[in-house]
């Protein structure tokens, strides 16, 4: 893949490119700005794609709002229902996806999760809705932990390797399946929030799950931290059109405020799946490899 550089000419197989007007791109997920600073341009991973994925930009161009400072893809008129269908196919998680979402990888990193989430979330043991629970690690953690537990999963194969564990998955995304308002008592989502085109509405439709007191927990990328510091471009989380936006940890603040959610902790990835949460607030010394983990209550 190159980065940086222009686009080469390749044998687009059937993959369908389009050369997309940055000017007609979409504002600022944030606050709404159209003032963008650009940063990286990536050719697309998807240009020799055998898949029958349509309007597949040539490359895409990430850039920093001028105003908040996000950083996100500035193309995504390409995200159509049938686009993400294809994305987050049965190959997306045996290749891309596949180390993190195996069915034996689970017991290190959701381990960890389930028990910082079960330690800080006010209400243990109550009802707990993942969204992006792929094949259901986390989940079976936390029903161990007696929560009660259900899951929302856009990917049909990962929901049928989760329901084949006997967890409760419904396959769709957050705004495509029929969920009580006010019904859970917490919900968690990790490494998911910069994959949706919108993360500002998925928030707010989280939000409106969660019953008075309730509880979110969210892992995502963080660029104030080291890794991504020193290798910009070249850090693997920087892979549109998988990763769609690049968080700081003041910005998922401010999402998290905007939708009604008061910040308890965040913390940055200290070492290989292990997270350190504290008590909010931005603090240095704390070591920070590109990750955060956040915790807010409603």
């Amino acid at each position: 893949m190159k980065r940086n550089g222009k686009s080469a000419d390749v044998q687009h197989g059937s993959v369908m490119h389009t050369t997309v007007d940055r000017v007609g791109s979409a504002a600022c997920n944030l606050c709404g700005s159209e003032s963008f600073q650009d940063v990286w341009t990536i050719e697309s991973p998807l240009r020799s794609s055998p898949k029958q994925i349509l309007r597949v930009p040539e490359a895409y161009h990430i850039g920093r709002c001028e105003s908040c400072g996000l950083v996100q893809v500035r193309e995504r008129a390409f995200l159509s229902s049938e686009f993400l269908r294809e994305l987050y196919s049965r190959e997306y998680f045996e290749s891309y996806g596949g180390g993190a979402y195996g069915r034996d990888a689970r017991m290190r990193p959701f381990r960890k999760y389930a028990r910082i989430f079960d330690k800080h979330c006010p209400r243990g043991g109550g009802k707990l809705l993942e969204i992006g629970c792929a094949h259901g690690g986390f989940l079976e953690e936390c029903k161990m932990l007696g929560w009660d537990v259900s899951g929302v999963e856009p990917s049909s194969h990962a929901v049928e390797v989760a329901r084949s564990r006997g967890l409760d998955v419904r396959c769709g995304s957050l705004g495509s399946v029929q969920l009580g308002e006010a019904e859970y008592d917490a919900l968690v989502t990790l490494a998911t929030i910069e994959h949706v085109p919108d993360p500002k509405q998925f928030l707010q439709t989280a939000a409106d799950l969660l019953k008075p007191g309730g509880c979110v927990m969210l892992t995502t990328v963080d660029l104030e931290g080291l890794v991504p510091r020193l290798l910009g471009s070249r850090w693997r989380q920087i892979a549109p059109p998988w990763h769609l936006y690049y968080f700081h940890q003041s910005q998922m603040v401010r999402y998290l405020e905007d939708v009604g959610l008061r910040v308890c902790y965040i913390g940055g990835k200290v070492c290989p799946g292990v997270y350190r949460a504290k008590a909010y607030r931005h603090d240095r010394r704390v070591w920070n490899l590109g990750y955060m983990l956040v915790i807010a209550t409603k």
